[in-house]
Parts: structure tokens; sequence; C-alpha cells
């Protein structure tokens, strides 16, 4: 199965956001922005480690194959918008 790496990194943690995001969305502005940064930064982090392993870095339509993904599957988790992302890569590769 393809997606072994990123399952795997799935599954060890590795896209998993440790700040604490607060208990109180204006006594802790400074934590949650923090947070919000470190989700960012994860999430990049996901993408990258998915065209890597699926060699689309550079692809034209990488973003936009991710886009669809996590629009599509975020909801239900890391494991689905890799799952997803790899089903829609039948549409751009050969």
């Amino acid at each position: 199965m393809p997606m072994t790496c990123v399952v795997d990194a799935i599954k060890e943690g590795r896209y998993e956001n440790k700040i604490a995001l607060g208990e109180r969305w204006s006594a802790r502005s400074t934590q949650r922005r923090r947070y919000h940064e470190e989700e960012a930064r994860l999430t990049l982090l996901f993408r990258n480690d998915l065209e890597k392993e699926h060699s689309m870095i550079g692809h034209p339509k990488a973003k936009t194959l991710f886009e669809m993904a996590w629009s599509d599957q975020r909801s239900d988790g890391l494991r689905a918008v890799a799952w997803r992302y790899e089903d829609l890569l039948q549409l751009v590769k050969p």
C-alpha cells in the first residue's frame, strides 16, 4: 500500500499539535496564536510529506489536489485525507 510512510507518521503523532489551545478565547490570545501557527505548520508538513511520497512536488496540480482531499475528508481525520489524496491522484498522474 503506497500510503505506508504518511500513515505511519500519522500513527506516530508526527502531525499532532502538542500546543494546548487554552480554555478562554481572550485570556490566552498568545497561546491561541501559537496553537494556530503550529496547526498551519503541521498541515504544511503533512501536505509536503504526501507530495513527496507520491512524487507530486512541483506538479502544477499538487496544491489543488491536496485542497480537494483536505476539504473532502478533514473532518474524518488525517488518514482519510491521505486516502482521498491517493484516490484523487489518478486524475493528475498518467
